[in-house]
Parts: C-alpha cells; sequence; structure tokens
C-alpha cells in the first residue's frame, strides 16, 4: 500500500507541544500586564494577544 499521500503529522508523534502552559498566578499576571496596556480588551482580544504573544492557548 503507497502512503506516499499521507501528511508527516499524520504517522509521527510529537511529544512537546507548541503551546506553553503556565500556571494559574503567572497567567493571571499576564493577563493584568496585557489589561494594563490594553483595558478596552474583552474575552476574544484578550485570548487573541495571549495566544500571539506568549504562545499560550487558552482553555489549556
Amino acid at each position: 500500500m503507497d502512503y506516499s499521500f499521507l501528511a508527516k503529522s499524520t504517522y509521527e508523534y510529537h511529544l512537546r507541544s507548541r503551546w506553553k502552559r503556565y500556571s494559574d498566578r503567572a497567567l493571571l499576571s499576564l493577563i493584568k500586564v496585557v489589561k494594563r496596556h490594553n483595558p478596552s480588551f474583552g474575552y476574544l482580544p484578550m485570548t487573541d494577544t495571549l495566544k500571539i504573544k506568549y504562545g499560550l492557548k487558552p482553555g489549556l
């Protein structure tokens, strides 16, 4: 059977996640820093900033 059509990520396992994990205190301090610089940010801009700038995936 020919498997050349499969993407590499289909059969290769990556042990490390590309998303960072923070403790609750560290996450709270990051949110405070972002909120201090952008007081009008709501949920979506805040989560986008955490994801893009700090490499955090919300919900983990």
